[in-house]
């Protein structure tokens, strides 16, 4: 994979439009969640977003490899990926999207613990782990102080379990045998592999189907294209 030294114009568009897309993306979310039930809206988010990458990859001339070192990892990343999106899409039907919000980005918190144990070159330094220790008695505060009227506790730990189960899966990209592989490949890993365990899982979550309306049904299209359109260039842009 070519490796790139600095940003273009391209790659500063397509990150900052990625970043817009994430601050919408958890209220598309919400929203939707009202029509179809959430594990089967991320099931069918992933379904989608597969047939998007093999297209990318069929206009980009990428040939699709899936080496035998990778594929067994590919499996967890895949499976854990599952698991955050599981996650994340329950806690937006519990509880509120800003909740949601701070307690799923506390993924950093997350992952610079696990990678003071998995990389050897990024321990947690005292000013680190007095930074991190605070980190997460925020999001104690935000899981313990709540109105009952307007979140869940339940809803409150699935976006915890999601923000962890992000920063595993980037952590297995960066640390594991994944890392070799170009990042359209790392996605379609995680989508291919969620997308049968999500629909399955789906089946043990009450009606597939609510109060259908077509803004539920933009709000599965918005997630479908935000793949093509947002996230695929993005990853063509990372500095690495």
């Amino acid at each position: 994979m070519e490796k790139k030294t600095q940003i273009d114009l391209f790659g500063a568009v397509a990150l900052t439009s990625f970043a817009l897309l994430l601050a919408f993306n958890q209220v598309v979310i919400k929203v939707t969640n009202g029509g179809l039930q959430p594990v089967f809206f991320a099931g069918l988010r992933s379904a989608g977003a597969v047939i998007c990458i093999l297209i990318w990859l069929r206009w980009r001339g990428i040939p699709l490899q899936f080496d035998a070192g990778t594929r067994m990892m590919g499996v967890l990343v895949g499976a854990v990926f599952a698991f955050e999106f599981l996650c994340l899409f329950v806690a937006l039907d519990l509880t509120t999207v800003s909740r949601t919000s701070v307690i799923f980005y506390s993924m950093p918190v997350w992952l610079a613990i696990l990678a003071h144990f998995i990389m050897p070159d990024d321990k947690i330094t005292l000013r680190k782990a007095v930074g991190l220790s605070l980190a997460i008695a925020g999001v104690a505060f935000a899981i313990l102080t709540r109105d009952d009227e307007v979140g869940s506790f339940w809803g409150d730990l699935a976006a915890l379990g999601a923000a962890v189960g992000w920063a595993v899966t980037a952590m297995l990209a960066k640390a594991s045998s994944l890392s070799r592989v170009r990042p359209e490949i790392q996605l379609l890993w995680q989508v291919g592999v969620s997308a049968p365990i999500l629909l399955v899982a789906a089946l043990f979550f009450g009606p597939l189907v609510r109060d259908l309306e077509p803004i539920h049904i933009a709000g599965l299209l918005i997630h479908f294209l935000a793949v093509a359109l947002v996230k695929l260039p993005s990853l063509q842009c990372r500095i690495v």
